[in-house]
C-alpha cells in the first residue's frame, strides 16, 4: 500500500480567480503599481484596485473578460435619481 501525496497545484492567484501580475504588466505595459492601476482605469477596468498590505494589483479575471467583450461598464455618478424640492 503506498500513499500518495497531494498535489495542491498552483495557487489560488494564478490562472484563477486573479489575473496573475505577469498578465497585469502585459496588458498594461508598466511594471509601477501606480501606473498599471491609473491604466487600468484609464482602459475601463473600473474594479482594478490595490491590495492593502502587499500593494499589489487586484483584478478578477471576469471582470477582465466581461470588459474585454465591452460588458462591463463603471457605474455612473447618476445611477440614483436626482432629489425633487417640494414646493410649499
Amino acid at each position: 500500500m503506498t500513499i500518495d501525496t497531494i498535489d495542491k497545484g498552483p495557487p489560488a492567484n494564478d490562472g484563477g480567480l486573479m489575473l496573475t501580475t505577469d498578465e497585469i504588466q502585459a496588458l498594461t505595459g508598466y511594471r509601477q503599481p501606480a501606473k498599471q492601476l491609473a491604466e487600468l482605469h484609464r482602459q475601463g477596468y473600473w474594479r482594478a484596485r490595490r491590495a492593502p498590505i502587499t500593494a499589489r494589483i487586484l483584478v478578477e479575471r471576469a471582470h477582465y473578460e466581461a470588459v474585454a467583450r465591452g460588458q462591463d461598464t463603471a457605474p455612473t455618478a447618476n445611477a440614483r435619481p436626482a432629489p425633487k424640492l417640494r414646493l410649499a
